[in-house]
């Protein structure tokens, strides 16, 4: 699907389908998602625009730069996706290629655009909204993220205190749920700091476009979007190492539980080996053994026991080892 946005004198006129050029307009904005190969033939003929080959880095043909990117799918029970996106920067066209199901933010530079055609005033200046309107959907994604963290971070701290729920201790499959959504959580994060990345260097590409000289106004908002786009980028930056610690506090918990339940076997083993190896000694059958004549013998025995597994267990409290 190909969508073409002419900007011309102070208006802006938005047509389905790639149309015919239109020399009256200052900037053309032309957004193409999963484009066909008919499509991207179309372009070529219509525009110049010739896309049919794949790019790793930034490229320069005749007036055409072309900025390769990637944008994040998140959709809803699916891992988190990073697609391939192409921006083509000219003279008189910015065009945005993108492989994936579209972005929110498209439609977001779009609105702005019909309410402030000013900010099409040339490509160089729509290229820069396109790139803040996917800055602030970055943005937008890692609050929400963080939000969730901060929902995982008192989860965590509550298991922390307790270790039980509901009067049971707490296991490893009931923390399954909050290790998966801390483990989607790192990779959703990591994509987030790839795609800055991206749009970074986008951003760069633009400023060296732009005449400071000519265009001073569009040079300081450049120069302010690439910092904005840093400033979301230190963000992530920061986010992800809140998913590393809330998943070696989740760990540490976990060891916590593993090294309480060991401690408990260990105790019990020390409170019951003294009555064992008494019950032992008294269970081998020697034939000269005076205590087994005795008529109290019996419960000398298991006085005896019970003396020997009372002490070590005063000895372990005293010593503070069952807290």
């Amino acid at each position: 699907m190909i969508k073409t946005v002419f900007v011309r004198g102070g208006q802006v006129d938005v047509r389905e389908g790639l149309a015919p050029d239109d020399q009256a307009a200052s900037t053309v904005w032309i957004h193409a998602v999963t484009p066909s190969k008919e499509e991207l033939e179309s372009l070529r003929h219509a525009y110049g625009l010739d896309v049919t080959h794949p790019i790793e880095g930034i490229r320069e043909d005749a007036d055409i730069i072309h900025i390769p990117a990637r944008l994040l799918t998140v959709a809803e029970g699916a891992r988190p996706v990073l697609r391939r996106v192409r921006f083509l920067l000219g003279e008189r066209i910015v065009a945005t290629l993108d492989e994936g199901p579209g972005s929110a933010a498209f439609d977001k530079a779009l609105q702005r655009l019909q309410h402030k055609p000013s900010l099409g005033e040339n490509p160089r200046a729509l290229f820069r909204l396109i790139l803040q309107a996917l800055n602030e959907s970055g943005e937008q994604l890692i609050d929400k993220i963080s939000a969730g963290l901060t929902h995982d971070s008192a989860a965590i701290t509550a298991l922390s205190g307790t270790l039980q729920r509901h009067g049971k201790e707490v296991g490893v499959a009931d923390l399954t749920d909050l290790i998966m959504r801390l483990n989607a959580k790192e990779e959703l994060v990591s994509q987030c700091l790839e795609r800055q990345l991206f749009l970074a260097r986008a951003a760069r590409r633009l400023e060296g476009a732009i005449d400071d000289e000519r265009e001073p106004v569009l040079a300081r908002l450049a120069s302010e979007l690439i910092s904005d786009i840093e400033g979301v980028q230190q963000h992530a930056a920061h986010e992800h190492n809140r998913v590393y610690y809330l998943q070696e506090a989740l760990n540490a918990s976990l060891n916590v539980k593993q090294n309480q339940i060991v401690k408990i076997f260990t105790i019990l083993s020390a409170i019951f080996m003294p009555p064992t190896l008494i019950a032992s000694i008294y269970g081998m059958n020697w034939v000269h053994m005076p205590e087994l004549g005795w008529n109290g013998g019996f419960l000398y025995s298991i006085l005896f026991m019970f003396v020997s597994a009372v002490l070590p267990l005063v000895y372990i409290k005293r010593r503070g080892w069952l807290r």
